[in-house]
């Protein structure tokens, strides 16, 4: 089963990216900051036996506080953490955000607005790598 995490501070963004994880193939997590989830993957219970890391992170690079590009940039940094995907889905247009997400790790870059069938081809997609 593949764990996937979704940080993002609008709701309707985050009820619609988790639709498209339906069936046993995916569990999907909600965090909405950058800070849950650079605590979440690097604070004391990421190192319990337990801890299920995700399989891929999508990310939001408009976020209140760490946007998604300093998150980025502190997660692969991190050599527990670098080797995890990250996914960007964004309203921005800006060419040069696509283009600083994957110079600093993402995998793909994706912009909003998504339908659920899209979304879920491009993480099997991802997820297949």
């Amino acid at each position: 089963m593949h764990r996937v995490w979704l940080v993002e501070d609008n709701s309707d963004d985050a009820l619609l990216v988790q639709r498209a994880f339906h069936g046993d193939a995916f569990h999907f997590e909600a965090v909405k900051s950058g800070e849950e989830a650079l605590k979440k993957l690097t604070g004391p219970l990421s190192q319990q036996r337990d801890f299920n890391r995700p399989s891929l992170i999508l990310v939001d690079l408009s976020l209140p506080g760490m946007n998604g590009l300093d998150l980025i940039s502190v997660l692969k940094a991190n050599p527990s953490t670098a080797n995890i995907p990250i996914v960007i889905l964004t309203g921005s247009e800006r060419d040069e955000d696509a283009v600083e997400s994957l110079k600093i790790g993402a995998i793909k870059f994706l912009r909003k607005p998504l339908t659920p069938l899209t979304v879920g081809e491009i993480l099997n997609e991802c997820l297949d790598k």
